[in-house]
């Protein structure tokens, strides 16, 4: 039976995926990163080290082997390089509207400049966090009145070390069974930035799903499913 490792995307935490969860055909291990759900801490404080140690933390009290890991958005980064950390425990990834910069590059330098914009105007402390407007607009434009307050409602800051970190994508590209995720309908990560990250990561199996960012809150059993598929 197939084991599941779930990184959820900035601003979010692992239970951003409870709606595909129950569609997926095996066990789940949904990762709270530092400073949401299970893992409190001081976003300002966070490095993006931390994220890595904590994915791996939670891979290892598992003890997953063969497993499939899967991430949204910027937890792709994170996902990289947890595959950097502990390659052995997975045989494919699947990577669902993921920021993945070319190697050695950050993602601040490889989001829409709309987007950085907003994010920047959300910065101080050391965290950040899109005004609702911005996010109504980006994120939620193909959800439905229902989904569209819970998905507000799940939205919180986040750190910005995540935005500078140089990638090191070693073991996604080693790794030779990739699934990109490509949302047909981002407004947050438009296709050809999506397009870029496809050409980052090179050997890649590209699937299109007609959804905006938030495809786990949009078309969830219809993200499980491309996931089973690809993890078999």
């Amino acid at each position: 039976m197939t084991t599941y490792v779930l990184v959820h995307g900035a601003n979010y935490g692992g239970d951003s995926w409870r709606f595909v969860t129950p569609h997926l055909d095996g066990p789940c291990v949904v990762v709270d990163l530092p400073g949401r759900g299970r893992r409190p801490a001081r976003l300002a404080e966070v490095t993006f080290e931390d994220f890595v140690s904590a994915a791996a933390e939670d891979v290892r009290a598992a003890d997953v082997t063969d497993a499939v890991l899967v991430a949204h958005s910027a937890g792709g980064l994170t996902a990289a390089h947890l595959l950097n950390r502990v390659p052995e425990r997975f045989r494919a990834c699947v990577l669902v509207a993921s920021t993945i910069p070319p190697h050695g590059e950050a993602i601040a330098d490889n989001i829409d400049p709309g987007i950085r914009e907003a994010v920047l105007a959300g910065s101080g402390d050391g965290t950040y966090v899109l005004d609702e407007e911005t996010a109504r607009a980006a994120l939620c434009h193909d959800l439905d009145d229902e989904r569209t307050r819970l998905a507000l409602a799940d939205m919180q800051a986040d750190t910005t070390a995540l935005l500078s970190e140089p990638s090191d994508l070693t073991g996604l590209q080693r790794l030779g069974a990739v699934t990109y995720v490509r949302t047909t309908l981002d407004r947050t990560l438009p296709v050809e930035h999506q397009d870029r990250a496809i050409a980052a990561i090179g050997d890649c199996r590209v699937v299109d799903l007609e959804a905006g960012h938030l495809a786990m809150y949009s078309r969830p059993e219809d993200l499980a499913a491309l996931v089973v598929t690809a993890g078999r």
